[in-house]
């Protein structure tokens, strides 16, 4: 009677329409085997869309994707995002554009940033996939 693990999905922030496997979760130091397997297929067997997700290098190869009946659709190249000393979390380079950080029309997002002391931190890309509808084995 304790929730151990779980799954979200939204619309994709771009499109609105594609479904995007936001989250999985599981209770720290729980080990649920097939867990994410079956918290995948089940919930995917009842949704009505296409499903697409991504998996990021620095942490995984996104194998566990593949296994639940997942195939990869392409290779993102590493994106960059900012820090500064005493921020305790990296900026998205989407809250450091040109035009909301004040950055002169003879400057670079990447100067202006620099004069700021925000540093550039590359990820090392990410894998793209989509549900393809196969059976899946247990």
């Amino acid at each position: 009677d304790i929730l151990v693990g779980a799954v979200s999905y939204s619309k994709h922030h771009r499109n609105g329409r594609d479904l995007v496997l936001s989250r999985l979760a599981f209770e720290p130091g729980m080990q649920v085997v097939g867990g994410a397997s079956k918290l995948i297929r089940n919930s995917i067997e009842k949704l009505d869309d296409k499903v697409f997700t991504w998996s990021d290098n620095r942490f995984s190869t996104g194998e566990l994707y593949r296994t639940v009946g997942f195939e990869l659709v392409s290779e993102l190249k590493p994106d960059y995002s900012y820090y500064k000393n005493g921020i305790d979390h990296r900026i998205p380079k989407q809250q450091m554009q040109k035009k909301r950080i004040g950055c002169p029309e003879n400057m670079t997002e990447h100067e202006f940033c620099n004069s700021m002391k925000y540093y550039r931190i590359y990820d090392c890309g990410k894998r793209k996939w989509k549900y393809n509808d196969r059976t899946i084995q247990a």
